[in-house]
C-alpha cells in the first residue's frame, strides 16, 4: 500500500508494519554509504538485479525508522528479493512523480517506464 502524496510505501514483514520513503535524507544516506546516487544505484539494479549488496543498501536507506543494514537484510529475507525490488520500484515512483503535460495531472515514473526486470528469488 502506498501513500504517494507523501511518497511513502507501506508493507508488512514478520507481522509488523514498515515503511519505505525515498526522502532527501534517505538519498543522502544511500549516497554516503554507497558512493553513488540513489538513481544510479537503482539504474545499476535494473542492469544487475542480483546485486544483493546494492539492493540491501538502497532498501536500508529507504526504511523509515532506526534499522541497521543487517536488519534491512533480514526484512528482505522475509519478503524475498523480488518483493523487496518491487517495493523499491514503487518507492521510486512515489518519490519522483512527473507531470502529465496534457492533463496537468501528476503521473508516477512507474507508469511511464517499462517494468524493470526483477531479481531471482
Amino acid at each position: 500500500m502506498s501513500n504517494t502524496k507523501r511518497g511513502r510505501i507501506s508493507f508488512e514483514a514478520d507481522g509488523d508494519g514498515h515503511e519505505l520513503a525515498l526522502t532527501t535524507n534517505a538519498m543522502c544516506r544511500y549516497q554516503d554509504k554507497g558512493g553513488e546516487t540513489l538513481i544510479d544505484g537503482m539504474a545499476a539494479l535494473q542492469t544487475n538485479p542480483n546485486d544483493v549488496v546494492r539492493l540491501r543498501r538502497i532498501f536500508w536507506a529507504a526504511l523509515q525508522g532506526d534499522y541497521s543494514e543487517d536488519e534491512a537484510g533480514e526484512l528482505i529475507d522475509t519478503l524475498t528479493f523480488a518483493k523487496a525490488f518491487e517495493l523499491l520500484t514503487e518507492a521510486v515512483a512515489a518519490a519522483f512523480p512527473s507531470q502529465d503535460k496534457a492533463s496537468g495531472k501528476s503521473k508516477t515514473a512507474k507508469t511511464q517506464a517499462a517494468k524493470p526486470s526483477t531479481p531471482a528469488a
